[in-house]
């Protein structure tokens, strides 16, 4: 088995900033990714040093660490060892090797806490792709400065305006299929969560169901109340602008009514990654696992869960309970790269408060 760290990497890499504190920064390490133990506290005296405008000298850093009698002894001859040990032009490659031994330790530490955690099934799978998503995250860029942020955007917009002096389209996000809402999302649907509240009966799912079709292929559905056949047919009625009670019953159906419900089946049979998931009480974990599971395979673009309240997410309060249900779908949308948008039912006032501060804190709108 591989060795879980590198102790010549983590000694080079904190003798590397003794001799040259501006290579601590090019390091970007954090304390708790050493494994040493004496070279975690080291590390973390290193950078206060730095925050306090204090020289990196072996002494202050000493001192930084606020270790006294033999574990001052035991610093002191840590660092000892460690001057000397670093080029301060290779801080970045002996870092790289720190994070990677670190991320290491991570993943087996997750995989340890699976294996005992006496789960099963979908549970253990769900909770194994959440810490493993996270690892992902951590593993990659965390910040990135101003200058480069600057020149990605102007660098977006000067190819949308391109596109526009081109007469091509220039809406950064997935179009609702409505103008006005596009326009008042901002370009559509951007990647994180957005909340559409609303009464029982006030069109929520109608809404819902003209931006899937909107959208199409690459849509996830989660319809928590309708069955996949009766949300099939109510698609088919919005798309061909035939009155679902006409639609079922079959009474008054017109010869243009049925050529419009044709036109819009085929349409829609067209849509072969568009998904529809008609389990009854599916918690927030497990739509996340779900949408993880199918996305590489039918390149999903949009997920929509139909409603919130339906969900299998159990708290003591309502209002935990929707929190719950939106930061985990909100990471999902965030991880995946994707725009979720969840329904909510909203009866009480108190349900509608709860909603706000969800979705101003977790939405992207």
């Amino acid at each position: 088995m591989t060795t879980q760290w590198d102790e010549a990497a983590e000694r080079a890499v904190i003798g590397a900033c003794l001799v040259d504190p501006a290579a601590f920064d090019s390091a970007a390490l954090d304390a708790s990714e050493f494994y040493s133990p004496h070279h975690r506290v080291i590390w973390g005296a290193m950078g206060r040093c730095i925050a306090q405008g204090l020289p990196l000298d072996p002494l202050v850093v000493r001192r930084e660490t606020g270790a006294e009698g033999e574990a001052a002894g035991k610093i002191t001859v840590t660092l000892s060892e460690c001057l000397g040990r670093g080029i301060p032009s290779h801080a970045e490659h002996y870092s790289a090797i720190v994070r990677q031994h670190a991320l290491t330790r991570a993943v087996l530490l997750v995989a340890g806490s699976l294996a005992t955690s006496g789960e099963t099934g979908e549970a253990l799978l769900g909770h194994a792709l959440a810490g493993l998503s996270a690892l992902v995250a951590r593993g990659g860029e965390t910040a990135r400065t101003m200058s480069a942020l600057v020149m990605e955007v102007f660098k977006d917009l000067g190819q949308r305006a391109d596109a526009a002096a081109r007469g091509e389209p220039t809406q950064e996000g997935l179009s609702t299929g409505l103008r006005d809402l596009d326009r008042t999302l901002g370009g559509g649907l951007r990647v994180g969560l957005t909340v559409i509240g609303g009464s029982p009966s006030s069109g929520k799912s109608s809404l819902a169901r003209t931006i899937a079709g909107a959208v199409g292929d690459g849509v996830h559905v989660f319809t928590l109340e309708d069955s996949a056949e009766m949300y099939t047919t109510r698609q088919l009625s919005d798309m061909a602008r035939v009155p679902l009670a006409k639609l079922v019953s079959l009474e008054g159906m017109t010869r243009g009514d049925l050529a419009g419900i044709q036109g819009a089946a085929a349409r829609a049979y067209q849509r072969r990654t568009w998904l529809v998931d008609d389990r009854a009480g599916l918690t927030s974990q497990q739509v996340c696992l779900e949408v993880r599971r199918h996305k590489r395979e039918n390149g999903t673009r949009l997920v929509v869960v139909d409603y919130a309240q339906l969900m299998g997410d159990r708290a003591k309060e309502r209002r935990f309970e929707l929190d719950g249900i939106a930061q985990n779908l909100h990471t999902l949308a965030r991880r995946e790269g994707i725009p979720v948008v969840l329904l909510s039912q909203l009866s009480r006032d108190s349900d509608k408060q709860n909603l706000a501060a969800c979705y101003l804190e977790q939405c992207y709108v």
